[in-house]
């Protein structure tokens, strides 16, 4: 037994209610039955009625100006929802049950560069490559830079750290340095110096040993050199050429020999305008080491 509700008008309120078993139907105001397939049944102004689908009268609604609702509909007394779901991998939705929450992310390496709009035309790669270029990519010149341009002109005010100071030089106010080189005691035809040319606005040329006239301005020509045993080699002659030729051959020819042999065992022969040719004797001991000096010395020419 219980008491009859205020949603059926055709009951009292608290009037009693009668239960009836079985498979019959309600005959009189405030009877109820249950039946297999019919279910809850009460019997209200003459009429037998159902008791499924009674109930409050919700529903749910999406809202808003824009977007997209997630209500779909009721059936009965259920609300029905979609479901949120991922349009693709660059965005997960996860159900966080131990915060109530439904998580939606964005996956950011499934993001692709060239997918994403307004983004120019160079890929990743053309722009870390012009990043990292250092060949000047936009052909920037010095002058829009706010530099010097590339040829300029220097004062030497303009350069601050600017040493004067050459210890390896020859200056031409400076005393004792030409005295303080090393000496060559025996100075040969083919060696060079410097000299301040007269005839050419004192510009400085380099002039051959053999090519200097003998004993200086006004002298004979001479011509000089050294050689040493291994000129000789088996032949026990060495040519002696010089770097420029006399005008003919008559030019005298004096020869000088050190170490353990004597002047005596050398000797000239085939002079001619270019040279001549220098003999030892057949007696000289073999491995014997010297040095042999000549000079020749022009006639009538200096």
């Amino acid at each position: 037994m219980g008491k009859t509700p205020d949603r059926f008008p055709g009951c009292r309120e608290e009037e009693e209610i009668q239960l009836i078993p079985g498979t019959e139907s309600p005959t009189e105001n405030g009877m109820f039955s249950y039946r297999s397939g019919a279910g809850f049944e009460f019997y209200e102004e003459g009429a037998v009625k159902s008791l499924s689908g009674i109930g409050e009268t919700n529903t749910a609604s999406n809202i808003g100006v824009s977007g997209v609702g997630i209500y779909k509909e009721k059936i009965g007394v259920d609300l029905r929802f979609k479901k949120l779901n991922s349009g693709s991998s660059k965005v997960t939705v996860v159900d966080d049950v131990g915060n109530d929450e439904v998580d939606v992310d964005v996956v950011e390496e499934e993001i692709s560069h060239a997918n994403i709009g307004d983004i120019g035309t160079n890929s990743h790669s053309q722009i870390d490559n012009h990043i990292s270029a250092t060949s000047n990519p936009h052909s920037v010149t010095a002058a829009q830079a706010g530099a010097a341009a590339t040829v300029h002109t220097h004062t030497e005010a303009d350069i601050t750290d600017l040493d004067h100071t050459d210890t390896s030089a020859i200056h031409g106010n400076v005393p004792g340095e030409i005295s303080a080189i090393s000496e060559k005691v025996s100075p040969i035809s083919a060696d060079i110096i410097m000299i301040e040319d007269s005839a050419d606005s004192n510009n400085k040329k380099r002039i051959q040993v053999g090519n200097l006239p003998g004993g200086g301005g006004g002298g004979l020509a001479t011509k000089s050199g050294s050689i040493t045993q291994v000129a000789f080699g088996t032949s026990n002659r060495a040519s002696i050429a010089f770097s420029s030729s006399f005008s003919d051959s008559n030019y005298s020819i004096s020869l000088s020999a050190s170490s353990a042999i004597a002047v005596p065992m050398v000797f000239w022969r085939n002079k001619a305008i270019s040279g001549f040719d220098i003999y030892l004797h057949d007696n000289i001991p073999s491995g014997v080491t010297f040095i042999v000096d000549w000079t020749c010395v022009k006639h009538g020419e200096s």
